[in-house]
C-alpha cells in the first residue's frame, strides 16, 4: 500500500488555522480602545421530531443463469431457457392470487410453530416472508 504521510499535512492545517485565528483577533482588536465583554451568540432553538416516508417506485433485481456445455451454442440455449423461466414466474400485481398467498402465509406460520424436525424452519421462514410480501404488493395495487 503507498499511503502518503498525512503528519505534513495535519501540521499545515494547524498552522494555518492558528495564522488565520491570529489575523482574526487582531482585525477586531482596536490600538488603545478598552475591550468590551464579548456579546452573547443569538441562538434560536426549535425542538421537534418528523417523520418522512416514501414507497420506492424502482426496484432493481439482478438474478443470473450459469451453465456449463462442451459448446458454446448449448451453454447459451440452456441460459436462454432458465431466463426466459425466471422471467415467466414474475408475478405482476394483478397477477397475485391473494387466496393462495393467505393459505401459504397461515401454512408457513404453521411450520414455524410447529418447530417439528421434518420442516427446515429457514425455509418456512423464507416462505413466510414471500407470502406477507406478495400480500403486500397485492393490497398495495388494490389501493391505487
Amino acid at each position: 500500500m503507498n499511503r502518503k504521510p498525512i503528519l505534513p499535512v495535519i501540521t499545515l492545517f494547524l498552522v494555518a488555522v492558528m495564522a488565520l485565528s491570529s489575523c482574526s483577533l487582531l482585525h477586531n482588536k482596536t490600538v488603545g480602545a478598552p475591550e468590551q465583554p464579548a456579546q452573547a451568540l443569538r441562538t434560536i432553538t426549535v425542538p421537534g421530531t418528523g417523520k418522512v416516508t416514501l414507497v420506492p417506485d424502482i426496484a432493481y433485481i439482478n438474478i443470473g443463469v450459469r451453465n456449463e456445455a462442451a459448446e458454446v451454442s448449448s451453454a447459451l440455449s440452456a441460459n436462454n431457457a432458465q431466463a426466459t423461466a425466471i422471467a415467466d414466474a414474475i408475478e405482476a400485481p394483478r397477477e397475485i392470487d391473494v387466496e393462495r398467498a393467505r393459505r401459504a402465509a397461515e401454512r408457513a406460520r404453521e411450520r414455524i410453530r410447529a418447530g417439528s424436525p421434518e420442516w427446515d424452519v429457514d425455509r418456512a421462514v423464507a416462505a413466510l416472508e414471500r407470502a406477507l410480501s406478495r400480500l403486500k404488493v397485492a393490497s398495495e395495487a388494490a389501493g391505487r
